[in-house]
């Protein structure tokens, strides 16, 4: 982050060199049966629109422009703050974007494409680490009926579900998920 401001230059470089490493291990992973990579990137959420496109979104765009294709797909993950993102994302070209628990992913879907998919964002560690199974059913016909609007929306997670997460609370969102598809 301070490199930005310091050195551009050489955190460009950077990027290009790690930049041209993914788009091959990417391909690696599509050359042996892979369907997609998800590319978290968390910090990009802590950057300015501006400095989002110069120093993530610009390259994430060239990671999907080489492998993204009709049989392999790109998700685009940051679960930072990434509402006024949104736009800087969207240039990537992913064909789906997956968002933390930070973020109102209404909020979010108003400014998505109805053809472009949208995930998340039940929080991994407060609800489903740490909270009941109730806890989790509430909270995720919450967001189900918060983005019922919405055909371009898969509920998941926020982010990794952590270790030791209770398998009753993963139940219980699953539980929720048919229920609510089955009306």
């Amino acid at each position: 982050m301070m490199q930005i401001m310091l050195e551009p230059e050489l955190v460009h470089i950077l990027l290009e060199k790690t930049t041209k490493f993914l788009i091959e291990y990417a391909k690696a992973f599509k050359e042996h049966g892979a369907h997609g990579i998800i590319i978290a990137e968390p910090v990009a959420g802590l950057l300015s629109p501006d400095l989002c496109d110069e120093f993530s979104s610009k390259y994430v765009k060239k990671i999907v422009d080489n492998v993204q294709d009709d049989n392999f797909i790109v998700i685009l993950h940051n679960c930072g703050n990434t509402e006024n993102l949104v736009s800087s994302m969207l240039s990537t070209g992913s064909k789906l974007y997956h968002f933390g628990n930070v973020v109102d992913l209404a909020a979010i879907l108003t400014q998505v494409p109805s053809n472009i998919i949208v995930s998340g964002n039940i929080d991994p560690a407060t609800i489903f680490r740490n909270g009941t199974s109730d806890d989790v059913r509430t909270e995720t016909m919450r967001l189900l009926e918060k983005t019922s609007n919405y055909n371009n929306f898969i509920i998941s997670s926020g982010c990794d579900i952590p270790p030791e997460t209770p398998m009753e609370n993963i139940d219980a969102f699953f539980e929720i998920v048919r229920k609510y598809n089955s009306r």
